[in-house]
């Protein structure tokens, strides 16, 4: 989930408002308890490959202001030649409305949303909103955007406040977490690699919330089944 390019970041209620809870809660812990922008961006500076190896970050093209506020999206390892040469399409500029929104909920040390009302998000009302919404948490491991302990944070204060299931009742597992070995944050959805390392876990709990737990995917006969190394 990426950061909204609006003008002001807005909150929906019920199942948008959820899922803006989830995804502040990340912000906060990537930037509040990680480090601040300043530092994140001494870090990214510092990730930079040595002088050799530079000419794929280079073609990248990633916007300054995206890369000072965001930190590193990726593991260039991840992504292919065409990709680094274009993704200066992808990402757009960055919205003070959204910096000052960030900056505000560093300093009170809650997530709220925008101006005017600055609504603090974290309060147990709130977050009751999210009884029986499953959940699939997944980040990289390598990501300087959001740090697997930002997911594991969320996740263990879901279970905490409606067990495993959500609050349904049946009991099975609604919450799920997977930290992705070698990615970082958009590599997980642009990587050469992602169709194979994560689609498919994605995709499988797509299927278990639609299509119910006795679901099993069939990989159709068609011109893509030779890149699962099928024949």
């Amino acid at each position: 989930m990426e950061h909204s390019q609006h003008d002001q970041v807005h909150v929906t209620t019920g199942v948008g408002q959820g899922i803006q809870i989830h995804f502040w809660r990340l912000v906060r812990n990537r930037i509040i308890y990680s480090r601040s922008l300043v530092s994140a961006t001494v870090e990214s500076a510092a990730a930079t490959p040595p002088r050799k190896k530079r000419r794929n970050v280079q073609q990248c093209r990633l916007p300054s202001h995206d890369l000072c506020v965001y930190g590193r999206c990726w593991r260039h390892s991840n992504l292919n030649e065409a990709t680094h040469r274009n993704v200066d399409r992808f990402l757009g500029g960055c919205s003070m409305h959204l910096i000052n929104l960030l900056k505000r909920m560093g300093s009170c040390g809650e997530v709220s949303t925008n101006v005017p009302e600055y609504t603090e998000l974290t309060a147990p009302e709130i977050v009751e909103r999210l009884r029986g919404l499953p959940f699939l948490f997944f980040v990289g491991g390598d990501s300087a955007v959001l740090s697997p302990r930002a997911t594991e944070t969320t996740y263990e204060r879901l279970i905490d406040t409606f067990g495993m299931c959500a609050g349904l009742p049946g009991g099975s597992i609604q919450y799920r977490r997977r930290v992705v070995p070698g990615y970082g944050h958009l590599d997980c959805w642009m990587g050469r690699n992602a169709w194979r390392d994560v689609y498919p876990f994605v995709r499988e709990e797509i299927d278990r919330v639609v299509r119910g737990e006795s679901y099993k995917f069939r990989e159709p006969y068609d011109r893509f089944r030779q890149f699962g190394g099928e024949a």
